[in-house]
């Protein structure tokens, strides 16, 4: 048989387990024919004696959810990186965050603030069910194969907006609808990030049922838990209660843990979710393979600063005396459990890793493009003001579109002890958490 391609030679990891081998690739049209040794059976050859080759890469844990509705090469330009790297696979709707379902043109109005840090300009939103977003991306053309779980946060949002507090009977039927029409639309399952707005004003119940809908349909819940720092170890207890109670296997989104007096308990961690896993639970987890963290800049603010989404944080943070209520809980208030309560806060990023350690990732504007991959601190001595009144400023003149790194994150910078606790467990697997913007 003579192929089209023939990788000749290669060192094999073929994602079974089993250490590399040799071996060679033959290739016909676009797909792999064999593996084996065919000694020069190829029209096309390809030396690989110091490659290796693997199966595509799986990222089971990105946000790239507004960019796939772009032009195929605008896509492929904002994820040449991933590509590059061999991914072929993502999975989107992570950490509660997406596009999908939203049930009418409040939400939509909603979810395009909540989602402005991941949004280019050149999106157009020409859907209202997951199904509708799905089609419309495959028949815009992608550059990878694409799977999406349900975000929890457009599906609060389509019942009782970013109102607190649990829902009514009316508005949990509305959401149980939602998702059980998104699990139809073919979603993975369903994912929440608890502190996050809408996300953070669940309960444990809300959460339970709506993981039920997708157990049923055999799906998988997943979670960015409810903090990462002082709620880090009743966070991941409340995340495996949703899969002793429900049965839907669950999944530790980016297992981490943020500020160093909390790496201590990476192995505490580790330790509840193997005894899970005996207990009969079907649990697993994703990690990044970096010290630091990515997300919007306004989760260093507390969750009632942040009720009503942005438009209401700006005017918050214009206002002399809510501004100063709001600097007093980031220095004097730590996380409590339970974090969805009136006053609960499921996590204080500044307290946990302090004002060095948060730097700017992306802003919006021009103008202050200067202000990029510098840290809260050195913004506040740039500016001639604190580090509070300098981000705060940059939040309302930026319309809340600025992002962070978080650094000590699982450890010192580019220091990976801690990070291999993880990144070698048996229930765990690597992603990117990226965005793909900005």
């Amino acid at each position: 048989m003579q192929f089209d391609l023939l990788i000749e030679n290669a060192s094999v990891v073929d994602g079974t387990g089993q250490p590399a081998y040799r071996a060679d690739i033959g290739v016909t049209a676009d797909r792999i024919a064999a593996v084996g040794s065919f000694h020069g059976r190829g029209r096309k050859r390809i030396d690989a004696a110091k490659l290796t080759v693997i199966p595509g890469i799986i990222d089971p844990h990105s946000h790239a959810d507004l960019i796939l509705p772009l032009d195929p090469a605008k896509q492929a330009q904002l994820m040449r990186c991933k590509l590059a790297q061999g991914v072929t696979t993502t999975i989107i709707g992570n950490c509660g965050l997406g596009c999908a379902p939203v049930a009418n043109s409040e939400a939509e109005k909603i979810l395009r603030a909540v989602n402005s840090w991941m949004t280019p300009d050149q999106v157009e939103w020409r859907w209202r069910t997951l199904g509708d977003y799905l089609k419309r991306i495959e028949n815009n053309g992608l550059p990878l194969n694409v799977a999406s779980l349900t975000p929890h946060g457009p599906v609060r949002i389509s019942a009782m907006g970013l109102s607190k507090g649990p829902p009514s009977r009316a508005q949990l039927k509305k959401m149980r609808s939602l998702v059980e029409q998104s699990m139809k639309d073919g979603a993975l399952g369903l994912s929440t990030g608890l502190i996050y707005p809408p996300g953070m004003y669940s309960n444990p119940e809300e959460l339970k049922d709506l993981a039920g809908i997708v157990s049923d349909y055999g799906g998988i819940y997943t979670s960015h838990i409810r903090g990462s720092s002082e709620t880090l170890i009743p966070a991941v207890q409340e995340l495996l209660e949703v899969g002793r109670q429900t049965g839907v296997r669950i999944h530790h989104s980016h297992n981490e843990a943020v500020g160093r007096n909390h790496w201590k308990k990476i192995d505490r961690v580790l330790e509840l979710e193997e005894q899970a896993e005996r207990d009969g639970i079907r649990i697993s987890f994703d990690m990044f393979p970096y010290t630091a963290a990515a997300t919007m800049m306004i989760a260093i603010y507390p969750p009632w600063a942040l009720e009503g989404g942005v438009d209401q944080l700006i005017l918050r943070l214009k206002d002399i005396k809510t501004r100063a209520r709001i600097l007093r809980d980031i220095e004097r208030k730590s996380p409590s459990w339970p974090p969805w309560t009136e006053h609960g806060w499921p996590h204080n990023l500044v307290k946990a890793t302090g004002w060095d350690s948060i730097m700017i990732g992306y802003v919006e504007g021009r103008k202050n493009r200067k202000f990029l991959n510098r840290s809260l601190g050195e913004l506040g001595r740039l500016t001639g003001k604190s580090p509070f009144d300098a981000i705060s400023d940059l939040i309302i003149e930026e319309n809340g579109k600025v992002s962070m790194l978080i650094f000590e994150v699982t450890g010192e910078r580019q220091q990976y002890n801690l990070l291999a606790k993880y990144a070698t467990h048996r229930l765990g697997a690597f992603s990117t958490d990226a965005d793909d913007y900005g």
